[in-house]
Formats: structure tokens, C-alpha cells, sequence
């Protein structure tokens, strides 16, 4: 049965799913299980180049062979996630350079888009690179702290879906803001940024 939401440790595996193609790949299994054909059709790469992204996907337990699909009464795998929603926590023994060097690239992307989006609700965003720099610093710190804690009552949480993790993550962050004097500081910095 599928999980609603895996929390993803391995640096390894975490470098490997964020690759373009297999990220795209991921993205497209999110609404519905798919062929090879189905894959290379929509992302207009040769079918060989799917089969080997898919397949590093398969061995790192991203995804799963579903079912079958007869196309012309030829069958074809079908492909699905292992789980709705992936959430990339290094383990903290990854004490490497790069350990944060890709969620803080994926999070400059989420940290624009976040500037964006309050730009469009007629927030003034200021998006300097230090401002764009804190914000993914403060996302990865609160999703890092969240992430461990959630971490350590897994097993007990076996009925958590993503609205439900979304409610944790969000009090887990709250508590984190107010108990934490350099977090709140960093939090407050950002905010006085961008003025409604």
C-alpha cells in the first residue's frame, strides 16, 4: 500500500531524486500511474532515457511497478510513487558540504516563488539575494527541527496523511519560533521585509 507521505534521509538518494528528469518523472507519477511510453510521450525524451531514470527511481524506492497497461494488445509496466509526498530530511550524521547544498538550492526556488505569490497578494517583496538567502535558511532550518522530531515518533504517527503532517509541521514551527531566540530573530528579519 502506498504511503501517504516517506521521509526521505539519505543524502544519496535525495541528490538522486533531484535530478531534472526523475524529478519531472516524480511530479508526473503524482497524478497518475504512468507508462514508459506515457513518460517519454510527455516529457519528450527517448524511452531508453525514462527507462534508466525509472529505474534508478525503482532501486532508491521512489517507485513501483503498479500494474499493466495493453496498448495494440502489447503490455506495458505501469509506474507509480512509492508515496503521495517525499520529504527530503538529511539525516544528521551528513555532515558534508553538500548535505545543504541541495535543499538550500530547491528552497532559493521556493523562497522566490514564496516572494512572488505575496508580491501578487500586494505584498512590497524586497527579493535581494540576502533576502532570498534567509528565507531558505529559515525554511530549512523549520523543516530540519520539524523533520527530526517527526522523526523520532514515526511509528506511532502511522495514520498521518499530508493534511495531518501539514498541522504537525505547522505547531512544530510555531513552538520552534517561540523557543528559539535566533530563529525568532531570523523570522523577524525576514518579515520586516516585506511590508503590505
Amino acid at each position: 500500500m502506498k504511503k501517504e507521505v516517506k521521509i526521505i534521509r539519505d543524502i544519496d538518494a535525495i541528490k538522486m531524486a533531484v535530478e531534472d528528469t526523475r524529478s519531472k518523472i516524480a511530479a508526473l507519477l503524482m497524478v497518475d500511474d504512468m507508462t514508459i511510453s506515457q513518460l517519454s510521450e510527455a516529457l519528450n525524451k527517448d524511452q531508453s532515457t525514462i527507462y534508466r531514470h525509472l529505474k534508478k527511481l525503482e532501486e532508491a524506492e521512489f517507485v513501483e511497478v503498479t500494474g499493466e497497461k495493453k496498448t495494440h494488445h502489447i503490455p506495458e509496466k505501469k509506474y507509480g510513487r512509492t508515496a503521495g509526498i517525499f520529504l527530503f530530511s538529511p539525516a544528521s550524521e551528513y555532515q558534508g558540504e553538500d548535505v545543504m547544498d541541495i535543499p538550500f538550492q530547491l528552497e532559493l526556488e521556493n523562497a522566490q516563488w514564496l516572494l512572488d505569490v505575496l508580491d501578487e497578494m500586494g505584498f512590497v517583496c524586497e527579493s535581494s539575494e540576502e533576502e532570498l538567502s534567509n528565507i531558505s535558511k529559515l525554511i530549512i532550518s523549520l523543516n530540519k527541527k520539524a523533520d527530526d522530531q517527526i522523526m523520532e515518533v514515526e511509528d506511532k504517527i502511522k495514520d498521518i496523511n499530508y493534511p495531518r503532517l501539514l498541522y504537525l509541521k505547522l505547531i512544530l514551527f510555531i513552538l520552534e519560533l517561540e523557543n528559539n531566540p535566533e530563529m525568532k530573530n531570523l523570522l523577524s528579519n525576514t518579515i520586516s521585509q516585506l511590508k503590505g
